[in-house]
């Protein structure tokens, strides 16, 4: 994900889940979330992100919304 997409993923958090920050620095979090979220794929984590918002109450972690490719897991551990 790029910078501008992790933005846009974590102002819906904070749009739905009025004590997602709670009290941390903003930049923090964001750049948090962003080194962790920056091999993630955006259509698929916001769907991710759009199905928790749906079902639970709190705000997610970044180890709810990661996607694995496990094709590349697998590419990866026979290509080497």
């Amino acid at each position: 994900m790029t910078n501008k997409e992790t933005e846009q993923v974590l102002n819906k958090i904070i749009g739905v889940y009025s004590n997602f920050l709670m009290g941390r620095n903003v930049r923090t979090v964001f750049d948090a979330w962003n080194e962790t979220m920056k091999e993630q794929d955006y259509k698929k984590v916001m769907k991710k992100l759009n199905a928790w918002i749906a079902e639970n109450e709190k705000p997610p972690l970044p180890c709810n919304l990661i996607t694995v490719d496990w094709r590349k897991c697998y590419e990866h551990q026979f290509n080497d």
